[in-house]
C-alpha cells in the first residue's frame, strides 16, 4: 500500500516536434500532402487522442485528424499523417490519414490530448490569427518541396520561431 506522503516522480513529458510538411505533389497531385511528427524522446510516446489541426490563411480551423487509440511515435522515430486520396497515405506508408488537405499560406499545430498546443507551424504570409511560434516561414513549399526542420549539429532546431527553425528541402 501506498502513503499520501510518496509522490511518484512527475512523469517526463514526451517532446514531440513537427518535423516535415509537404502541401503539393503538383498538378493532379495537390492531394499529396504529409505532415512527419517526430519524437526526441528517449521513450515510446503514447499520442493517442492527440490532433493535428489546420488553419487557413483567414483563419478557419479545422481538424486534419484526432490520432487513434494505440498510437505511438518511438524513441528518436517518426509518425506521419497523410491525405488518403489516390492512395497517397498509403505510398508514404502514413501512420495516420484523413481526406484533409494543406495549402499555401496555413498554419498547422499539433494538440495533445488535453487540448494544449505542443508545436505549431505557420507558412507563407498574409495569416489571420495563425498557429505559429515566433514569425511564419515566409515561402510556401513548392511542388515535391517540404518544409523541414533545420538540422544543426545532428540535432532539430527548435527555437520556437518558425522563420528560424524551418527550411525548404
Amino acid at each position: 500500500s501506498s502513503t499520501a506522503s510518496q509522490t511518484p516522480a512527475p512523469a517526463s513529458l514526451p517532446r514531440i516536434l513537427i518535423s516535415d510538411i509537404q502541401t503539393t505533389g503538383g498538378a493532379g497531385k495537390t492531394d499529396n500532402d504529409f505532415i512527419k511528427l517526430y519524437n526526441l524522446g528517449d521513450s515510446a510516446a503514447d499520442i493517442a487522442g492527440w490532433q493535428l489541426k489546420k488553419r487557413t490563411q483567414s483563419g478557419t480551423e479545422s481538424s486534419i485528424r484526432v490520432f487513434p487509440s494505440g498510437a505511438s511515435i518511438a524513441s528518436r522515430g517518426y509518425f506521419v499523417w497523410a491525405n488518403s486520396e489516390n492512395n497517397f497515405a498509403a505510398s508514404v506508408v502514413a501512420n495516420v490519414s484523413s481526406t484533409a488537405y494543406l495549402s499555401d499560406n496555413y498554419s498547422i499545430a499539433l494538440f495533445d490530448s488535453s487540448g494544449k498546443i505542443i508545436d505549431a507551424v505557420a507558412w507563407g504570409s498574409g495569416h489571420t490569427n495563425p498557429f505559429v511560434e515566433g514569425s511564419a516561414y515566409p515561402a510556401n513549399p513548392a511542388v515535391n518541396q517540404i518544409l523541414g526542420r533545420k538540422i544543426i549539429n545532428a540535432a532539430m532546431q527548435d527555437a520556437q520561431n518558425n522563420q528560424e527553425d524551418f527550411e525548404i528541402k
